[in-house]
Protein backbone atom coordinates (compact mmCIF):
# COMPACT_ATOMS: atom_id res chain seq x y z
CA UNK A 1 0.00 0.00 0.00
CA UNK A 2 0.97 3.69 -0.91
CA UNK A 3 0.77 6.22 2.22
CA UNK A 4 2.53 8.85 0.70
CA UNK A 5 1.32 11.86 -1.34
CA UNK A 6 3.60 14.75 -2.70
CA UNK A 7 2.72 18.26 -1.66
CA UNK A 8 5.68 20.98 -2.42
CA UNK A 9 8.39 18.39 -3.63
CA UNK A 10 7.74 16.26 -0.46
CA UNK A 11 6.22 13.26 0.65
CA UNK A 12 3.72 13.13 3.20
CA UNK A 13 2.19 10.24 5.09
CA UNK A 14 -1.62 10.42 3.38
CA UNK A 15 -4.03 10.31 6.65
CA UNK A 16 -6.81 10.13 4.30
CA UNK A 17 -9.22 7.40 3.71
CA UNK A 18 -8.14 4.61 2.24
CA UNK A 19 -9.07 3.64 -1.65
CA UNK A 20 -8.01 1.12 -4.27
CA UNK A 21 -8.22 0.97 -8.02
CA UNK A 22 -8.78 -2.06 -9.91
CA UNK A 23 -8.01 -3.26 -13.36
CA UNK A 24 -11.03 -3.12 -15.61
CA UNK A 25 -10.08 -6.27 -17.53
CA UNK A 26 -9.67 -8.42 -14.79
CA UNK A 27 -11.16 -6.84 -11.80
CA UNK A 28 -7.61 -7.47 -10.02
CA UNK A 29 -6.99 -5.27 -6.65
CA UNK A 30 -3.50 -3.03 -8.54
CA UNK A 31 -3.08 -0.32 -6.04
CA UNK A 32 -4.01 0.77 -2.87
CA UNK A 33 -3.67 4.45 -1.17
CA UNK A 34 -4.15 6.63 1.25
CA UNK A 35 -6.44 10.02 -0.13
CA UNK A 36 -5.53 13.53 1.08
CA UNK A 37 -6.61 15.53 4.18
CA UNK A 38 -8.85 19.02 4.26
CA UNK A 39 -5.50 19.93 5.21
CA UNK A 40 -3.06 18.23 2.87
CA UNK A 41 -5.33 19.66 0.12
CA UNK A 42 -4.88 23.42 1.48
CA UNK A 43 -1.04 23.12 1.88
CA UNK A 44 -1.08 22.17 -1.90
CA UNK A 45 -3.37 24.91 -2.90
CA UNK A 46 -1.11 27.06 -1.19
CA UNK A 47 2.61 25.52 -2.83
CA UNK A 48 0.86 25.91 -5.96
CA UNK A 49 0.18 29.63 -5.35
CA UNK A 50 3.37 30.45 -4.34
CA UNK A 51 4.89 28.12 -6.97
CA UNK A 52 2.71 29.78 -9.98
CA UNK A 53 3.59 33.75 -8.90
CA UNK A 54 7.29 32.60 -8.75
CA UNK A 55 6.50 30.91 -12.31
CA UNK A 56 4.65 33.78 -13.73
CA UNK A 57 7.07 36.16 -13.83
Amino acid sequence: MTNKILINGEWRDGKGAVFSSFDPSTGEEIWKGASATKTDVTDAVTAARGAFEKWAR
